[in-house]
């Protein structure tokens, strides 16, 4: 029993150490890479949550009633969250 909780405290410590790595990353996606392209039409852009499945973020200013937010979500950010994160990374929009 003992052996089985050591193995799980590796493990959660594994997993927590992936999770902070990829906080890291999709923070560093955000405001070195995101937030430039967005600003320069006007919008911002805020990281909301990340896991291992989904990147959630929340677009504002200029963006925020924007027609052609769908456009920016897929074409710029899911595509970006692609190269940076993994292709398997869903990305939602928060309307909150």
């Amino acid at each position: 029993m003992a052996r089985a909780q050591r193995g799980s405290t590796r493990e959660s410590k594994s997993n927590t150490a992936a999770a902070d790595a990829l906080e890291t990353r999709a923070k560093a996606l955000v405001e070195q890479v995101l937030r430039p392209l967005i600003a320069a039409d006007g919008g911002e852009i805020e990281l909301v949550s990340i896991s291992a499945e989904r990147l959630v973020i929340r677009l504002a200013g200029t963006c925020a009633g924007c027609p052609g937010r769908p456009y920016t979500l897929r074409g710029v950010v899911e595509r970006a969250a692609h190269k940076a994160l993994g292709p398997d990374i869903k990305v939602e929009l928060s309307e909150n």
